[in-house]
């Protein structure tokens, strides 16, 4: 489960140690491999000027809620979710945005840091997703964005923009991505996982 101290998360597997700084949206996640490697997924850069009202955590789930800001007036939340499955490690995270202004226009990109140039893409039933190996290790690491969400395209691997449309007063926005950790090369768990993310319903707290 998470340990939070304060707005310092630390998610503890054997395949990977997990950190977030909650207060701080746009460092994202940090993956750190027993290896020695670190990837960073999903920064957040629009939240940087949004305050943190709000953070706690309840088993395998982090919730994080933002007040809106003069540069993104915007009511956000974040909701990282862990799931543990065969010899794999999944990470789902959720961004809803409301507003309480007329004629919004949204616009969120999420993006990593240090893996661009060693990314290809995997498909899986016509949807791109990125995948990253590790030299040393046996592992994969793949991602994306959930296929319904808005403007989210695979865009060169590590950039994925969300909330392209006019966002109604009152009306919450909800987008979600997923990385996971599993053995090199296993496509049919590959497949398996991201089927079961793309499946599920969204968490009723987000």
């Amino acid at each position: 489960m998470w340990q939070l101290d304060n707005s310092h998360a630390l998610f503890d597997h054997s395949l990977a140690r997990i950190r977030i700084d909650a207060s701080l949206p746009a460092t994202g996640v940090v993956l750190a491999l027993p290896i020695g490697s670190a990837v960073e997924l999903w920064r957040i850069a629009q939240l940087a000027s949004c305050s943190l009202s709000e953070c706690y955590a309840r088993d395998n789930d982090l919730v994080a809620t933002y007040e809106p800001s003069s540069d993104f007036p915007f009511r956000s939340q974040i909701y990282w979710s862990i799931v543990e499955q065969h010899d794999a490690l999944g990470i789902e995270l959720a961004v809803s945005v409301q507003t309480d202004l007329l004629d919004t226009h949204p616009v969120v990109e999420v993006s990593g840091a240090n893996i661009t140039d060693k990314c290809d893409t995997l498909t899986i039933d016509d949807h791109s997703l990125a995948r990253l190996s590790f030299a040393g290790t046996a592992t994969n690491l793949v991602a994306t964005v959930h296929p319904t969400d808005g403007a989210g395209q695979l865009n060169d691997g590590n950039h994925w923009p969300l909330f392209s449309h006019f966002l109604e007063k009152g009306v919450i926005r909800r987008a979600r991505l997923w990385a996971a950790l599993l053995p090199r090369d296993d496509i049919v768990m590959a497949t398996e996982l991201y089927r079961h993310f793309r499946d599920q319903p969204l968490p009723l707290t987000v």
